[in-house]
């Protein structure tokens, strides 16, 4: 036989090995792909330190497959947040509570603009009021809508004067045709001194709803005068 020949013995031998390893592996596969499809992953014995960093990447967790409960206290700060990740819409109805809110974490630089309710009405031209009888102040009248419950804080002040101090004015407020209050307050001089006169009206538990507040003066008599006056409404929310 030439040397170097490969001999009908030799190659039987080899195809049996070829097919040992073969089967072998085989067998192998099989028994590993039965016991995981068994037993899956044990419990721990994938941790944080055996994952590559990057390796999981967004594309690859399915929807809802990370829910708050997998996630560990303290795991996730602020830094980890992409800016803009956290939309209103996944923010669910009531899960933000003031305990959740850090101390002097909201300011007012975060408030939307008239986030807290506020309108107020002016006047300066000068009226006169001789009657006994209850009118409205010129120009001291605002519509607000109020979508929360509420507390109305509700701000008069007028520069006035009287003739004779042997008489009154009496000042009261209404929001909608529940009266607030009701005070008198005296120009403290006759028609030569003006002077300025102030009361904040208080009106808790105003429902969501459209309210028109107003003020009202009274003489008791001889004549009173009213120039520059002021009607501001803030609407506290408390529900």
């Amino acid at each position: 036989m030439v040397e170097g020949s490969f001999t009908t013995t030799k190659a039987v031998l080899l195809i049996a090995v070829i097919w040992a390893l073969s089967l072998t592996t085989t067998l192998t596969a099989i028994y590993v792909a039965l016991n995981f499809a068994q037993g899956g992953v044990d419990d721990l014995s994938i941790t944080t330190n055996k994952i590559v960093d990057g390796a999981i990447a967004t594309t690859k967790l399915s929807d809802g497959s990370v829910i708050s409960a997998k996630i560990l206290d303290g795991t996730i700060t602020g830094v980890d947040i992409s800016d803009g990740s956290v939309i209103a819409a996944k923010i669910a109805d009531g899960a933000v509570v003031t305990e959740k809110i850090s101390d002097d974490a909201v300011t007012s630089l975060k408030l939307a603009a008239n986030a807290i309710p506020f309108m107020f009405a002016n006047g300066s031209d000068m009226i006169t009021k001789t009657t006994k009888t209850y009118e409205n102040i010129t120009d001291l009248s605002v519509t607000m809508t109020i979508e929360r419950k509420c507390t109305l804080l509700i701000a008069l002040s007028v520069q006035c004067a009287i003739s004779n101090l042997d008489y009154s004015v009496v000042w009261r407020v209404f929001v909608n045709t529940d009266q607030v209050g009701s005070l008198w307050l005296q120009p403290p001089g006759n028609a030569s001194k003006w002077s300025s006169v102030s009361h904040t009206f208080c009106q808790p538990n105003v429902n969501p709803g459209e309210y028109t507040v107003y003020a009202q003066w009274y003489v008791s008599g001889s004549t009173a005068w009213v120039s520059s006056r002021v009607l501001s409404v803030i609407a506290l929310p408390t529900g």
